[in-house]
């Protein structure tokens, strides 16, 4: 990502539905960090909080998927959809599994 990032030269002008969806989304992750309620314990808050954050990560990436040109940024958000789904579903059954009620 980062040998991407420092060769990258964008081919287009900024796409204002792209960051309007980013920042959507960003802000909707906030609210739902903000109404979290930690319970204090570490693994349980640690859990929740980064399923709100990887699903975040999905929703940026498929607006990256849409709007974006190239191929291999698209490719790596594809595979970084396929990555966050997957550590979602992984702390959603230890949530599950480490329930304390």
């Amino acid at each position: 990502m980062q040998a991407f990032i420092t060769s990258y030269q964008p081919d287009q002008p900024a796409d204002n539905t792209f960051n309007m969806e980013l920042m959507s989304s960003m802000e909707k992750s906030g609210k739902q960090s903000d109404l979290q309620v930690l319970t204090g314990d570490t693994d349980q808050d640690f859990a929740q909080l980064m399923s709100v954050h990887h699903q975040s990560a999905i929703e940026n990436s498929r607006s990256v998927m849409e709007h974006g040109t190239s191929a291999e940024i698209k490719e790596m958000a594809h595979m970084m959809i396929n990555a966050q789904m997957a550590e979602i579903q992984e702390l959603q059954e230890w949530l599950l599994a480490n329930k304390s009620y």
